[in-house]
């Protein structure tokens, strides 16, 4: 069964829901950034009240802004300015409905809490954080040349882009912090097979 991007963005945030239980009376945000789009979900415990899924993903952007690999100041400017205006035109509205807590359920959003775990560092996500590792990004160059402690090399070639997405989130969202969920689309799916399901 193929899924609107509506319905993938329901699904990402049944599985988010089902297997982060902090603050499950809390208005949650829920981030998933994809090879081809991100999905945003606002919901409160079960029951997703508001979705969309725009076409931004780190692996379209890799190739749209970062075909050379290389890591150039100028790179993440462009692939932040589009990112972010796609973001934008619903940016309002989110904000008007607002939550208590983001949690984000990516490989981007996996690769930085693995960086933050190697640290020894507690493992919540951070402009300042996310500012910190596009640095360290610039710094190598290339993205043959990046080497963070922490980072898997299968997550090397889309952190930048994925990175990217993730910073005109927090700038346009005005996002503070970030939480991992072990859970997304696939548990979602799972979930919705189970036979007491009512959603």
């Amino acid at each position: 069964q193929l899924l609107t991007g509506k319905q993938e963005a329901e699904t990402i945030y049944s599985g988010v829901a089902y297997t982060f239980t902090n603050n499950l009376s809390n208005k949650r945000l829920v981030i998933d950034i994809g090879g081809a789009s991100t999905e945003l979900i606002i919901g409160e415990g079960h029951i997703a009240n508001k979705a969309v899924s725009l076409d931004v993903g780190c692996v379209s952007f890799r190739e749209k802004y970062f075909t050379d690999k290389q890591l150039s100041e100028q790179n993440f400017s462009a692939a932040i300015k589009a990112a972010t205006a796609l973001i934008q035109p619903i940016s309002a509205e989110y904000m008007t409905l607002g939550w208590q807590s983001v949690v984000g359920s990516s490989g981007t959003i996996q690769a930085l809490t693995e960086i933050l775990s190697h640290r020894q560092q507690s493992l919540i996500i951070t402009s300042l954080f996310l500012q910190e590792i596009k640095q360290l990004l610039i710094k190598s160059k290339s993205i043959e040349h990046v080497n963070l402690s922490g980072l898997r090399a299968d997550r090397k070639p889309v952190l930048a882009s994925g990175l990217c997405i993730l910073i005109a989130l927090f700038d346009c969202l005005q996002i503070k912090e970030l939480e991992l969920s072990t859970g997304a689309l696939r548990e979602g799916l799972l979930h919705q097979m189970l036979p007491n399901f009512s959603n």
